[in-house]
């Protein structure tokens, strides 16, 4: 009996683990399989062909380094305007600290 024990905790550790790394794929993974789902050739690049709708007509925008193509780090961390401004108008209503700043 004193054996079972350390071995059903070292299995229910292992399950467990397995059960948090797959919930934590879940959580990242819609943002990368939508980009690989748009990513018709699979070179790990967006072009303005395989793209359609607001990131089509957003795409210059998007493209920050301007060479006609849209990284997952481009689209990461593009903010849409409408985006923007909400974080700006956030920024206004938030308290200035002692510095002036409102961060």
């Amino acid at each position: 009996m004193k054996k079972l024990v350390p071995a059903l905790f070292a299995v229910l550790s292992v399950f467990a683990t397995s059960a948090i790394a797959d919930d934590n794929n879940k959580r990242q993974r819609p943002e990368r399989a939508n980009f690989q789902s748009m990513d018709k050739d699979g070179n790990g690049v967006l072009t303005q062909s395989e793209v359609q709708g607001p990131l089509k007509q957003n795409f210059a925008k998007v493209d920050t380094n301007g060479d006609g193509k849209i990284t997952q780090d481009e689209l990461r961390n593009y903010k849409p305007e409408s985006r923007q401004a909400r974080s700006d108008d956030d920024d206004k209503k938030r308290p200035k600290k002692k510095d002036g700043s409102n961060s």
